[in-house]
């Protein structure tokens, strides 16, 4: 169970599972190959939990990895890493996007892995362009799924 006003992590996500009866081997980790972009209420208050006002960009405010990170070249948006969330965030201006890279991913992977989890998936390839994320998979999984995508 989260408690108001506590921080949910995978971690405490997975722990949470656990405690109710589910055993580890039937547990698999997502991992996003996306982000979400938000508009801050206060462009001087970009932490983690920042105040947002909504979406900063159209529908539901999700960007595949390589146009965030086109954005944040274009920009001079600096990259932050949060080792508590395991997670990746920019800001510049009124916008923020929090997102995964490799090193959160690598981190992730590795996790799941120390864990003795299921395993892990990732989604959405279809928004996956130069497979800077996947790599990082491969880099420390083992796929027995013959149908992953893998670049040649």
């Amino acid at each position: 169970m989260i408690l108001k006003n506590s921080i949910a992590t995978r971690d405490s996500g997975i722990t949470a599972w656990l405690q109710a009866g589910v055993p580890l081997k039937n547990i698999a980790f997502g991992l996003p190959f996306y982000g979400y972009a938000w508009n801050l209420t206060d462009p001087n208050q970009h932490g983690i939990f920042a105040p947002a006002s909504g979406m900063a960009v159209p529908l539901d405010g999700s960007a595949g990895y390589n146009l965030i990170k086109a954005y944040l070249a274009e920009n001079g948006a600096p990259p932050v890493f949060n080792s508590t969330l395991v997670m990746d965030y920019s800001y510049t201006g009124k916008t923020w996007i929090g997102y995964d890279d490799r090193q959160s991913i690598t981190t992730k992977v590795l996790y799941a892995k120390r864990k003795g989890l299921l395993g892990y998936f990732a989604w959405n390839f279809g928004i996956h362009v130069n497979w800077t994320l996947s790599d990082a998979l491969h880099a420390h999984g083992e796929h027995r799924d013959t149908t992953f995508p893998t670049r040649r």
